[in-house]
């Protein structure tokens, strides 16, 4: 039995009213439900007697640069990547993945509260210092294994990445990215290589059985993608 090939989706659109739906429903929950449960896990892991200390010594030698925070707040925009760069289906299954990851990543944080090991650094100059003092007012030093900055970005990055696959040159700038963003996370003081390591993990989890959990029961629909992404590389 045959199967159409998938309609090719251009790299970068504004949402349709199909899109936008889903944004609006499944996008608005991730975001809302995002400092509710974060916030809800840090303050409990605050109140724990222990805490556990996932770094080296030598990391804690890891030079503070102030300039790493744009890259650690461009997160704010890779979560919408896909808003604009992949057909509803996909949106819909990225903003879920994130949904579960993000109860996963709470339920480590109240197993397992930890302690950053790293003193934390006020800027003198403008903006970055009212940048920092934001941060750590929002964000408590315990949150830490798994990086959901880590984990989002790349959640992110994958289906952005596996909607337009063919494009090498979009893997590149897409891996910098990544890497900058995972960087930015130790060179900000705001975590450990742990916590990144943890990061990938979990969005591995979530990519396998949650975001491709329907590819990976059905292989036809794999190569419906496959046969897609192949006829917009051909465009």
């Amino acid at each position: 039995m045959t199967h159409p090939k998938e309609k090719p989706f251009p790299l970068f659109s504004l949402p349709d009213k199909k899109r936008l739906w889903v944004f609006l429903t499944w996008g608005t929950a991730a975001l809302l439900g995002f400092p509710l449960v974060y916030g809800l896990t840090n303050y409990i892991a605050a109140q724990s007697a222990n805490h556990y200390s996932w770094y080296f010594v030598w990391e804690t030698q890891a030079p503070f640069i102030q300039e790493f925070v744009w890259l650690y707040l461009s997160l704010n925009i890779v979560i919408f990547l896909p808003l604009f760069m992949c057909d509803a289906d996909r949106l819909k299954r990225y903003c879920q993945t994130n949904l579960v990851t993000l109860f996963g990543a709470a339920a480590i944080f109240i197993l397992f509260p930890t302690q950053l090991g790293f003193e934390r650094i006020i800027p003198l100059e403008s903006p970055f210092r009212e940048i920092f003092q934001n941060i750590h007012t929002l964000d408590k030093p315990h949150n830490l294994v798994p990086s959901l900055h880590v984990t989002f970005s790349a959640l992110a990055f994958f289906a952005v990445l596996e909607t337009h696959r063919n494009k090498k040159w979009l893997f590149a700038v897409v891996s910098i990215w990544m890497l900058g963003i995972a960087a930015s996370v130790v060179f900000t003081r705001q975590h450990h290589i742990a916590d990144i390591v943890g990061g990938f993990l979990l969005a591995a989890l979530g990519i396998r059985f949650f975001y491709l959990r329907e590819v990976v029961e059905n292989p036809q629909i794999a190569n419906q993608h496959q046969q897609g992404a192949e006829l917009h590389e051909s465009t």
